[in-house]
């Protein structure tokens, strides 16, 4: 169940950031207003490997899909998209995106800062030098983790507030997540194909009664609009959504993929403060 982070979803076309390295790999990042805090979050990356002598090309892309398709057809030798899109290369770090692994339940109410501190836990694990085993998967490493935000159901009719009250309503699926489709039929309800690019208008425009996304795109996406004066937004997370970076190992030094997740875990709080 998805929606990305990062905010403003516009179309297709990917498009380079404004500043590039003479020499080095190429990573490509997908921020969907293409200089949003994503763009800004790795620019300080690229700096910050930089001083660890790592030279990368930062190469910014407004369509996820296109961003993965990329990195997995070699145009690029790293990339940043959401755990939903990096689960074919490295799918231990995309587990922590399954529905409920890190939710945190007490007292029969969500215990959300405990669940980002699962997260945490995870992301700080992975970054210890002992979890190489768990980090690699054939050709492909993680490079590091940031939170998004969890994601909620964010619904056309306030009444629509339990599984019951779903069924045969329309909800928003990924194409790429087939898991999603599964378990809106389960409750009943009518999946419906969307992606990254199309899925926060087709709420907007009344094509689906219902979408999963984090808090934090509620005003870039217009989220609003769909609303309306009835609509509302469910208290109740379904998954803690992250941004995955992941590298083809061969294509740099042996030392990168630990400095690099090193770094991304201690931007964790950083990261959190946006979300």
């Amino acid at each position: 169940m998805a929606c990305s982070l990062f905010a403003g979803l516009i179309g297709g076309a990917a498009h380079a950031a404004d500043a590039k390295a003479e020499s080095g790999v190429q990573f490509c990042v997908f921020d969907p207003i293409g200089s949003g805090e994503t763009h800004r979050a790795m620019q300080d990356y690229a700096l910050a490997m930089l001083k660890k002598g790592h030279t990368i090309q930062i190469k910014v892309y407004v369509d996820e899909r296109v961003a993965v398709e990329d990195f997995r057809t070699g145009q690029c030798d790293g990339v940043l998209a959401t755990g939903l899109r990096t689960r074919p290369f490295v799918p231990f770090s995309a587990a922590l995106e399954s529905v409920g692994i890190s939710t945190i339940v007490r007292k029969g109410k969500i215990d959300l800062p405990a669940s980002y501190e699962v997260v945490h836990q995870f992301v700080s694990i992975l970054s210890s030098p002992k979890a190489k085993e768990f980090v690699v998967s054939g050709a492909y490493e993680l490079a590091g983790i940031m939170p998004l935000g969890a994601v909620y159901p964010f619904v056309n009719d306030r009444s629509i507030d339990t599984l019951e009250k779903a069924a045969g309503k329309r909800v928003a699926a990924f194409d790429h997540d087939k898991a999603e489709a599964q378990l809106i039929l389960r409750a009943g309800a009518k999946p419906v194909a969307a992606d990254i690019t199309n899925f926060a208008t087709m709420f907007n425009n009344g094509l689906v009664d219902v979408i999963m996304a984090p808090a934090m795109v509620y005003k870039p996406l217009e989220l609003f609009r769909g609303i309306g004066t009835k609509g509302g937004v469910s208290r109740f997370p379904v998954v803690v959504l992250t941004g995955q970076a992941i590298i083809r190992s061969a294509k740099f030094e042996k030392s990168f993929g630990q400095d690099s997740r090193e770094y991304f875990a201690s931007q964790f709080e950083t990261a959190m403060n946006i979300v």
